[in-house]
């Protein structure tokens, strides 16, 4: 689902019937009754590899020109054109096998630190692939962040995480810490709680450990630091485990840039649509998890159906029955605290009326091609009455292609 197969057929030939220059992205051809009628596939016209992405099964077909080292020339009316196989096709095959089209490849590598010191409001750089390996592609496995001293209790809930990818001086990515590894879990009062995905090791007074399994790919380079937003001086440790693949960049398809949209400490007006995600692009949907702080003193705000709407559609494709039904539980989880893979609920607090719970989509990610637009609704006023909507600390997490 990541990756856009390939279609082949056996010897299929034809020629342009018209010409076309070296800028040219699309072509009509005499027949195409011998080709695949899906895209993608690879052609040759001349001496020029193309792939054709779109048009399949017709006439004119869009193309992207200059594959696998070949350049793009003009071609005249009349010219050859054959299906074919080749080094790019049968690489993409057997490189690109596992979870989002990337195979398990690469030599392992940690960066690791522990005790150190980081004053309040400053950012310490926690791995930079760029120094010791240039230009060389990979990805993070998983993220392990722990906290000691932690002066008011937030070194590990506030931090903020930002990911700088190939080079670049902006954040590719940016995050609080106690979002994707505790937001889940927050108000467990003491350790433990294993999410498969993201979990806490460790709770305490001043003091907190979290991991965070999700892979993070980079053409060149990754640097990866954390900003201390505690009140005081906070000491870190870390372990970040990533892989660089020297000989070839992975093709990740839609998988190429992981995001997280955020949506931290908002209190969300009764009744009303808080927007979790808005994101333009190609890509894929990862999970969601979030924590609900109640001001109402119950449950009823969970009666929101959420809903995701893909490439601009006006009804959704994706609308649930409830908000707790999404995180496949049910009456207000009212079962208390679970753990799966993909689904739980790492805090419960009936009696506060306060929840956090997760859901990732891990074998079956949302695909979406232009947009994705993911709403969430402090309750139904047709179900249940609700005096005070409740604050939330929300992370969607998602991929880009580009």
């Amino acid at each position: 689902m990541a990756i856009l197969p390939e279609f082949y057929a056996n010897n299929p030939t034809t020629s342009l019937s018209a010409n076309i220059t070296n800028v040219a992205t699309t072509l009509t051809v005499a027949s195409a009754s011998a080709f695949p009628a899906n895209a993608q596939f690879r052609i040759l016209v001349d001496q020029e590899i193309m792939i054709v992405t779109a048009g399949a099964g017709t006439t004119t077909w869009t193309v992207t020109r200059g594959q696998e080292g070949t350049a793009n020339v003009s071609h005249l009316s009349g010219a050859a054109v054959s299906g074919l196989l080749t080094k790019g096709s049968l690489s993409r095959c057997t490189n690109m096998v596992n979870i989002y089209g990337c195979k398990e490849y690469g030599r392992p590598y940690i960066a690791q630190g522990q005790y150190q010191s980081v004053a309040n409001g400053a950012t310490y750089t926690l791995l930079d692939t760029s120094g010791s390996n240039p230009n060389t592609a990979g990805y993070i496995d998983h993220i392990w962040i722990g906290t000691l001293s932690s002066p008011s209790y937030r070194a590990h809930q506030e931090s903020d995480v930002k990911i700088y990818l190939n080079g670049s001086g902006s954040p590719d990515c940016t995050f609080k810490w106690g979002g994707p590894t505790l937001a889940p879990f927050l108000g467990t009062g003491g350790a433990g709680f294993d999410g498969g995905r993201f979990g806490l090791s460790t709770l305490g007074a001043n003091d907190a450990g979290g991991y965070f399994k999700v892979k993070i790919p980079f053409d060149t380079s990754i640097k990866v630091t954390i900003t201390n937003n505690d009140t005081g001086s906070a000491q870190f440790f870390w372990d970040i485990s990533y892989k660089l693949t020297p000989t070839f960049n992975i093709d990740w398809g839609r998988a190429k840039h992981f995001q997280i949209s955020e949506v931290w400490n908002t209190t969300v007006t009764a009744y009303a649509n808080q927007t979790l995600a808005n994101v333009s692009g190609r890509g894929l949907i990862h999970g969601w998890s979030c924590v609900f702080h109640s001001n109402s003193g119950n449950f009823n705000f969970l009666e929101g159906d959420p809903q995701i709407k893909i490439d601009g559609e006006i009804t959704p494709s994706m609308k649930w029955s409830g908000t707790e039904d999404l995180f496949l539980n049910a009456g207000y989880f009212a079962s208390g605290k679970q753990c799966t893979e993909d689904h739980g609920t790492g805090f419960y607090d009936g009696a506060g009326h306060n929840v956090g719970a997760y859901r990732l989509w891990l074998d079956d990610p949302i695909p979406f091609d232009t947009s994705f637009n993911f709403v969430w609704p402090a309750g139904d006023i047709s179900q249940a009455v609700v005096s005070s909507g409740p604050t939330i600390f929300s992370e969607v997490y998602y991929y880009l292609d580009t």
